[in-house]
């Protein structure tokens, strides 16, 4: 039997294996230990920021831009979930439509699942999943966070903040947070 495609063309395969690790508790990841196979070709990329200052858009914008270069792009897209019911919209489809039909681009959204740091549980196993499938770039955007939410650093290559004007006074800047651990600032002013 021929091992399976690892190749970011083989959507349902990977959409299959996201879906798994996603819904998998703890215990089923650590009682089933993985050798990583892992080169660490891809350029891992964290989007975060508060609520509404246009995370989704810009990836969008971005992606773009690395499609005309012939990249290929995975997204992982944490959005929050309802405290009363655990749901979540989903809706960065919305936001990404423009990019959304190209073949090199891969977009997966994930509840938060009331974690409470901007991500979801078992995002490390998520992440993995990208880079195992061959995508040149890999995308983590978090939940809208505020100034303490800052595990995305982690995780990534390169940690891209984005924030509205004026979203504090002298005050919020000095007591830092999140924005000590950001390599890019954006300022979106629309």
């Amino acid at each position: 039997m021929a091992p399976p495609d690892k190749s970011y063309k083989n959507r349902l395969e990977l959409a299959r294996t996201l879906s798994k690790i996603a819904n998998a508790g703890i215990h089923d990841i650590l009682d089933k230990p993985q050798k990583s196979t892992l080169l660490g070709r891809s350029q891992r990329i964290g989007i975060t920021g508060p609520p509404g200052t246009g995370k989704s858009t810009l990836i969008a914008g971005w992606a773009e831009f690395r499609l005309k270069m012939g990249k290929t792009i995975g997204v992982l897209a944490i959005d929050p979930s309802s405290p009363a019911t655990q749901g979540a919209i989903l809706g960065d489809r919305i936001r990404m439509e423009s990019v959304i039909d190209n073949e090199r681009f891969y977009l997966r959204s994930i509840p938060d699942t009331l974690n409470g740091n901007g991500l979801c549980h078992n995002i490390v196993n998520l992440l993995d999943v990208f880079e195992q499938y061959n995508f040149d770039d890999v995308v983590l955007e978090t939940v809208g966070i505020g100034q303490s939410e800052h595990h995305i650093r982690c995780l990534v290559d390169t940690v891209v903040l984005v924030l509205n004007p004026q979203s504090g006074d002298i005050i919020q800047t000095m007591k830092a947070g999140i924005m000590e651990i950001a390599d890019v600032f954006v300022i979106n002013k629309t």
